[in-house]
């Protein structure tokens, strides 16, 4: 999918989301005319908004960052995670923590990341 096309997608989403349920159908027919593909892609992303529900509304996603941001860096210190033995904590910032480990199978240390979840920024 190219990007003009994503974003004439994306478009329709926005301009379907905003709209009261009741006007959906009329909305996505006059915006996609005829292009059933076109219909059928913001269609399935109208239904999978439906499903997420406000797990990652603004005041939600705070909450998980926080929990976060609580849970301590040494959690994962002395775990052994695939061949990588965690030694100690490096840092931590909004998008993960950095430990130092130990790679047993090329017997070096190395750093090892935790990611946090990364979002697209909001609307």
């Amino acid at each position: 999918m190219n990007s003009e096309r994503w974003k004439q997608i994306e478009e329709i989403y926005y301009s379907a989301l905003g709209a009261p349920q009741s006007a959906r159908a009329g909305r996505l027919a006059e915006a996609c005319k005829g292009d059933a593909e076109l219909r059928s892609e913001v269609e399935s992303l109208l239904c999978s908004e439906g499903q997420a529900g406000d797990f990652l509304s603004p005041s939600k996603l705070r909450g998980h960052i926080a929990r976060m941001e609580a849970e301590p860096a040494v959690a994962a210190v002395g775990r052994t995670l695939g061949h990588y033995q965690i030694l100690s904590a490096i840092g931590a910032g909004a998008m993960g923590e950095v430990y130092l480990a130990r790679d047993t199978a090329l017997d070096r240390q190395v750093a090892w990341l935790r990611m946090y979840l990364c979002l697209p920024a909001f609307r």
